[in-house]
């Protein structure tokens, strides 16, 4: 594991290794492999959408292996969910931050808010929709996109 300064590296954490830009460190972001009260910043952008149920992709086959990962079911995306937030909570200093990616189609974000709201307070929200750039020729309409700011709370 990479050595983490006062002032901190970037560090890289991702359970998947073969990416095109590989992680620095290869782990499930809900147990993060860093000692508590450490992070200035947590960046987490969970697997968006149960495959085959969302119109950006008709066939479930097509979808396979893709790159935006999975969560199976909702079950999976409640746990992954709950656990960005206690690993969050958990690395992060007192005056860090949170920012949360969230693109499903399917599931709104209102319907899983309710997790971060005990132990985060939503600082912003900022809504970006993505113009098809070709990354996904089956995609015709622009989907919204919200990266999410949360504080710890005192």
């Amino acid at each position: 594991m990479p050595d983490i300064e006062e002032e901190g590296p970037i560090v890289f954490f991702d359970i998947e290794p073969g990416l095109r830009i590989p992680p620095d460190v290869i782990c499930d972001l809900v147990r993060l492999p860093v000692r508590d009260g450490i992070a200035h910043a947590v960046v987490a952008d969970p697997p968006y959408w149960n495959f085959g149920t969302s119109d950006l992709f008709g066939d479930p086959q097509e979808a396979k292996g893709s790159w935006w990962g999975k969560f199976g079911n909702l079950k999976n995306l409640w746990r992954i969910l709950i656990g960005i937030m206690k690993s969050s909570r958990r690395v992060l200093r007192p005056s860090g931050r949170l920012y949360l990616k969230w693109c499903d189609v399917v599931y709104p974000w209102t319907r899983f808010s309710a997790i971060f709201t005990g132990n985060f307070t939503l600082e912003d929200t900022e809504e970006r929709v993505s113009a098809n750039k070709g990354w996904a020729p089956s995609l015709t309409k622009k989907k919204p996109c919200y990266w999410f700011t949360y504080s710890l709370k005192e």
